[in-house]
This record gives C-alpha cells, sequence and structure tokens, in this order.
C-alpha cells in the first residue's frame, strides 16, 4: 500500500510539473495580474526570466534582477500593504500580445501596459502612464 502511495504521489507531482511551453498565455497573464493586484514581488517575477524586458519612453529593465527593482518602486506607488490602489480596467488579448488599460483614481492617472507572451514567459512589458489632464 506505501508503494502504492508513493508512485501516485509521484504521478501527482510530474503532472502538475508543466514546462513552459505548456502553460498558457491566459494563465501567465492572469497569475501575473492577481500577483500584480496583490502586491507579491516573486508571483509578479514567476514567469520572467533573464531576458525579459521592460521599458517605456526613455527607459528600459532586462532580466529578473532589474525587474524585481522595477517592480519593488512602482509597489512603493501603488500599494498599501497587500491592497493595489490601481484599477485594471480593460484587457485585450490577441495572440501572444496582451493590452492592459488601467487607471489610479487617487492620481488622477491612466496607463496601457502591453505584455507579449511566449511559451510561458512574460518577454516583453512596456508601460505607458498618462494624467487624464494630458488629454483634456
Amino acid at each position: 500500500m506505501r508503494l502504492l502511495s508513493i508512485v501516485y504521489l509521484t504521478l501527482l507531482l510530474c503532472s502538475t510539473n508543466l514546462s513552459a511551453e505548456e502553460i498558457s498565455s491566459e494563465t501567465v497573464l492572469q497569475e501575473t495580474l492577481d500577483a500584480f493586484m496583490s502586491c507579491d514581488v516573486d508571483g509578479f517575477l514567476k514567469y520572467r526570466n533573464d531576458q525579459s524586458i521592460v521599458f517605456g519612453s526613455g527607459w528600459k529593465v532586462q532580466g529578473k534582477e532589474e525587474v524585481k527593482g522595477l517592480i519593488q518602486y512602482i509597489y512603493n506607488e501603488v500599494c498599501e500593504g497587500s491592497t493595489n490602489i490601481v484599477s485594471i480596467n480593460q484587457i485585450i488579448t490577441h495572440g501572444e500580445l496582451s493590452l492592459l488599460i488601467w487607471s489610479k483614481a487617487q492620481t488622477n492617472t491612466i496607463g496601457v501596459d502591453t505584455l507579449q507572451i511566449r511559451d510561458g514567459v512574460v518577454i516583453n512589458q512596456n508601460i505607458h502612464e498618462f494624467k487624464k489632464s494630458d488629454f483634456e
């Protein structure tokens, strides 16, 4: 009986250990957003690697360590404990691309992020943030 339990546990662990290619872009996006909204640095980095890039107008970070520094900086701005003040207003996906439209009511700010997810990894993300007054 014990051997059967060990075999079952081994099979269960192997079946839940999915390779990067088996993880859907939707799963990567949802888990990344869940981590962002709960101010979880490790969760945000889960699907990043040393080639992952995050960039905006006039700046770029690359690799897990630089992305970690960026997300810690962003969390200092948008997180109160484990509560994120950012609201995700719309998500549009097409293949390996996802467009996020978000806002921060407290700062009268709107933003757009685009994530490129390939083979279970967020390989590129751009971030653009605007004051609502820029459009008035």
